[in-house]
């Protein structure tokens, strides 16, 4: 993997210890109910969706989409956490768990027009902006006519655990790839004040 298209790799926690901490940080699994909402009602999920989940983590989001929808799949670039994820998960049957190995085709593990529906809850603010137009060309191969892609990136930061992206590369990609933009709205978030984000939803 191009180790330049990533932030370090000290920034992603590593092992059980980390990810009991992540659990037992402060209203974690409000939080979880939080997103799984939000995804839910921004992508109108839909039992007859396959669903993708990018930066899946310990899984608890897909794990609450996996009681709804045909398929559910996990990927990740940190090993650790997919292991976890995979024991966290392990009585759901429609759920598939797939460690990200190539930057430049990160979605490699998938068919083409296998996904109905996307989602990258907070992960792209942390990535650079070859990382996220490297995902758009995927998913606009492994998205269906009519599929739908919600996701999150960084234009402006003072914290390095955010990485600024470069809006304009961005959108010249998403036209390229001949997607629509049904929503483009900038966010903000109390870990930084001097944070401004994009929130993105896409339909192929």
């Amino acid at each position: 993997m191009d180790k330049e298209l990533w932030v370090s790799d000290d920034y992603f926690p590593k092992g059980l210890k980390h990810s009991q901490r992540l659990v037992t940080n402060q209203n974690y699994h409000g939080k979880i109910i939080e997103k799984t909402y939000h995804v839910y009602k921004t992508l109108d999920i839909v039992d007859t969706d396959t669903l993708l989940d990018i930066g899946s983590g310990l899984g608890d989001v897909a794990k609450n989409f996996s009681k709804i929808v045909e398929h559910v799949y996990c990927c990740d670039i940190n090993q650790n956490f997919l292991n976890m994820a995979e024991i966290n998960c392990q009585d759901k049957t429609n759920m598939s768990f797939n460690k990200v190995t190539n930057s430049i085709t990160p979605l490699h593990f998938l068919k083409d027009a296998s996904i109905t529906k996307a989602f990258a809850n907070a992960v792209f603010v942390h990535c650079r902006t070859n990382v996220l137009i490297c995902y758009l060309k995927e998913l606009h191969r492994v998205l269906k006519n009519d599929g739908l892609f919600l996701t999150q990136y960084c234009v402006e930061s003072s914290k390095s655990i955010f990485v600024p992206a470069d809006k304009n590369k961005i959108e010249n990609t998403i036209n390229k790839l001949n997607f629509n933009i049904l929503q483009s709205e900038k966010f903000t978030t109390i870990h930084d004040e001097n944070f401004t984000g994009i929130n993105l939803l896409l339909s192929k």
